[in-house]
C-alpha cells in the first residue's frame, strides 16, 4: 500500500503511528527514514515535526535529546 501512495505524507504518518502504537519504535524510525527518501524536500520538516509530536503524545522516550544551554 505504501508503494502506491508513497508520495502522500499522510500515508507514511499513519503507518508510523500504527507501528508506534504496537510498540515497534525501531520500525517506526525506519518508516520515517523511508518517508524522507520518498517525499520531496519541501515535506521533510513537516513530516519530522508530526512524527516528533506523535512520539511525545504517545509517551515515547527518545534516545537523543537536544541540549540547550540554560
Amino acid at each position: 500500500m505504501i508503494g502506491k501512495f508513497k508520495h502522500i505524507p499522510e500515508t507514511w504518518f499513519n503507518c508510523g503511528e500504527g507501528l508506534l502504537k504496537m510498540g515497534l519504535k525501531e520500525k517506526m524510525g525506519h518508516i520515517m527514514q523511508k518517508a524522507l527518501q520518498s517525499l520531496p524536500a519541501s515535506e521533510h520538516v513537516n513530516l519530522m515535526a508530526r512524527f516528533a509530536i506523535m512520539e511525545k503524545n504517545l509517551g515515547v522516550k527518545r534516545k537523543h535529546k537536544l541540549c540547550a544551554n540554560s
